[in-house]
């Protein structure tokens, strides 16, 4: 997952491998950019993965392409980013779906 800020002056990289994450932000950064990477062997299914980012579990983010911009940050923000994946097999005649939701902690300094 890249997180970055609209001016460049904030840059950081978070391998999925965990399901949870605490970052520290300039305080003077208003908003953050985040952009969840898909492994290569997915980039091809990108059209069976959904992704929505919520912020404060209130307020869904909107996205332009493969990036989510998040609304003020104030202290303690909480988002988190779900993935759900139509895993189903071609001849299967039910769809099976499958979820990971990751949960990022944002403080500012």
């Amino acid at each position: 997952m890249q997180i970055s800020s609209n001016d460049a002056s904030f840059q950081m990289e978070i391998a999925g491998d965990y399901l949870g994450h605490s970052i520290t932000v300039p305080s003077h950064l208003h908003t953050i950019n985040i952009s969840p990477k898909l492994p290569k062997t997915l980039t091809d299914y990108r059209g069976r993965i959904h992704i929505s980012l919520v912020q404060n579990n209130q307020i869904k983010l909107k996205h332009h392409e493969d990036m989510w911009t998040s609304v003020a940050l104030s202290r303690g923000t909480h988002i988190r980013v779900t993935m759900t994946a139509n895993v189903s097999m071609p001849e299967a005649r039910v769809p099976e779906y499958k979820t990971r939701a990751y949960h990022l902690f944002i403080n500012q300094s």
